[in-house]
């Protein structure tokens, strides 16, 4: 199990770095404020949960896809607070 653990925090790790490698490299498509309406997620998501477990690429498809998009990215180099 330790090699299955130690894969998937690469993989965690890679997506996170690329998430701000992107935001420098790529700020139109991320911008700093959410570009979706309130309640955008709610028809995106399945009524129930699933009955198995999804992978970790699934997971990560779905934030980059669905959860991304609607957040305001405060970490970026554009946002002036």
């Amino acid at each position: 199990e330790s090699e299955v653990l130690r894969e998937q925090g690469h993989i965690m790790v890679d997506f996170i770095a690329d998430y701000y490698k992107n935001l420098e490299d790529s700020p139109q498509d991320f911008p700093v404020l959410s570009q979706v309406q309130p309640g955008y997620l709610r028809d995106m998501l399945p009524d129930s949960a699933p009955d198995h477990p999804e992978s970790l690429k699934e997971l990560l498809d779905d934030v980059s896809k669905k959860i991304i998009p609607g957040i305001t990215h405060w970490q970026s180099p554009n946002y002036f607070a």
